[in-house]
């Protein structure tokens, strides 16, 4: 039966990225081709919006620029809601369907581990919430991060929990500053408090998250 399981997760991942590949969404990546193709679906392009977001979790996509391009059209409200619930919801199936695959093989057999894949592991069967939050905080949607999570012994209360807050401030920076740089009528209307601002804290995010990111694993690491 486990086996049954990890087959049919498998033909899932395998079809799901065959049909975002073959559909060619993702050839023309430039703002202007992608917020094309969303708006073109008038009443719909909260869903295909939504869409788009989901199939970027699969396969490496340009996952913050559609939440950008979903601040342009939306405004920066509604682009975080939707891009929140997309990224949720697309980082949770992921995650499900490489823990039924992958994660499965990995917890059978041990010595196949690699190494930083290990250390991820020990650190999330210990603290898993705080190493999620901190991991998301950092990389916010990205697909490896997903994958290799799904490999660990994380438990779904502290995935779901640290990835729900995680990716929080990502996304909603990102529908920000989309919706910001949309409404500016110049390069000099973009070095305003608003724009310069949360631009500055993004850059503070990432760098604190990254800082904090090494505390604990390079703590983990010397112990």
């Amino acid at each position: 039966m486990p086996a049954l399981r990890s087959l049919a997760a498998l033909v899932v991942i395998v079809a799901v990225v065959a049909v975002v590949v073959r559909s060619g969404v993702f050839d023309d990546v430039s703002v202007q081709a992608l917020r094309a193709r969303i708006e073109a679906y008038g009443a719909l392009a909260p869903l295909v919006f939504m869409g788009l977001l989901v199939a970027g979790l699969f396969v490496p996509g340009p996952e913050l620029l559609i939440i950008g391009i979903g601040g342009a059209i939306f405004g920066a409200l509604e682009a975080f809601v939707y891009g929140w619930i997309a990224a949720f919801v697309g980082t949770t199936l992921t995650f499900f369907l490489v823990r039924q695959t992958v994660g499965a093989y990995v917890h059978r057999s041990p010595g196949v581990r690699f190494r930083r894949l290990r250390a991820i592991d020990e650190r999330v069967a210990r603290r898993g919430f705080v190493t999620v939050f901190v991991l998301r905080l950092i990389f916010c949607m990205a697909p490896p991060l997903t994958w290799a999570l799904g490999a660990t012994r994380v438990r779904w209360r502290d995935y779901i929990g640290g990835t729900a807050l995680g990716i929080t401030p990502g996304i909603g920076l990102g529908a920000y500053l989309g919706d910001a740089v949309t409404d500016a009528t110049s390069w000099k209307a973009l070095l305003t408090p608003h724009v310069v601002l949360p631009t500055l804290l993004a850059v503070a995010f990432a760098v604190t998250g990254a800082v904090v990111g090494r505390r604990v694993f390079g703590g983990d690491g010397a112990r």
